[in-house]
């Protein structure tokens, strides 16, 4: 099941891009919210896909040689068995069974390594407003925003290949008393370590073939994975979850707030750009607020 099942399947009819920058999954149609001259591909074209694979895995001509040489078998030397020569004293079989663990260790190593995400998205300007997170009027309690980071360690520049993050329709419930609304989409969500969960690659499948159709599951094609990772980090925010939003905000009066006149009216505030979503505790899973980082 997709990590995102939790939204309506209206709400990202079309294959959503990935931007080359910082990797960030981005609604079809839409630019990066990180940074406006990033170039975004979607992985529905062959073109777009070529692009994207360029970025990851380098030019086409060294992923074809890649592909071919690193799954062709050799042994320095030749094969004792079949050349002729006999069990002499220099091809013993355990000589000949150590050169073709070595030969399989140096390809092992050889082994072309993908290139992450070569851009970190900045940090959103403004202040950091904590509270509990609610469902908004009208909505069902449960699940209301979800991040996916996937990662491959022996990646160049950076772990990350693809980040990934929506939400419903939420509330924040400041400790003031005044109201956050963060509207449906796209939602860049965080959390320690101690707060998120590990995904299997077999749970992903079909998340995967949603942003790059043209996916397939071949062993013999690992340089023509444009997302190839080992990891895969998810963050759940629910209702109740206490979390701190990091961005600019508008104020407007809340009037959906019971008040005795305009001076005790309160306000409620709209992420105005790119905001972070950061998960600082789970009450309903007995977990205790996660100091800042540094």
């Amino acid at each position: 099941m997709s990590p995102f099942a939790f939204l309506p399947p209206s709400s990202f009819p079309l294959v959503p891009g990935i931007c080359l920058g910082c990797r960030t999954v981005v609604l079809a149609g839409e630019r990066c919210p990180n940074a406006r001259e990033h170039r975004v591909v979607r992985l529905e074209t062959p073109a777009g896909r070529d692009q994207l694979l360029t970025e990851v895995w380098g030019s086409p001509r060294p992923r074809r040689r890649s592909k071919t040489v690193s799954w062709a078998p050799t042994i320095e030397g030749g094969n004792p068995l079949t050349d002729g020569s006999g069990l002499a004293t220099n091809w013993s079989p355990l000589v000949w069974a150590v050169k073709a663990l070595a030969s399989a260790w140096r390809r092992h190593r050889q082994r072309p390594r993908p290139c992450g995400a070569p851009v970190e998205p900045p940090t959103p300007t403004g202040r950091s407003w904590s509270g509990r997170a609610l469902a908004a009027d009208g909505q069902a309690a449960g699940v209301l925003a979800r991040g996916l980071r996937l990662e491959c360690e022996r990646a160049a520049f950076s772990p990350v290949m693809l980040r990934d993050g929506r939400c419903l329709n939420l509330l924040l419930e400041l400790d003031d008393g005044s109201r956050l609304q963060v509207p449906a989409g796209a939602l860049r969500v965080e959390a320690a370590d101690g707060l998120t969960d590990q995904r299997r690659p077999s749970q992903l499948v079909s998340y995967l073939r949603s942003i790059d159709p043209l996916r397939t599951d071949s062993p013999l094609a690992a340089t023509a994975d444009p997302i190839p990772f080992e990891r895969a980090v998810e963050v759940t925010v629910q209702s109740g979850d206490r979390v701190e939003l990091l961005g600019e905000l508008d104020w407007s009066p809340d009037h959906s707030q019971p008040t005795a006149g305009y001076r005790s009216m309160q306000s409620i505030g709209v992420p105005r750009g790119p905001c972070v979503l950061r998960l600082l505790a789970q009450p309903h899973a007995g977990q205790g607020e996660v100091p800042r980082p540094p």
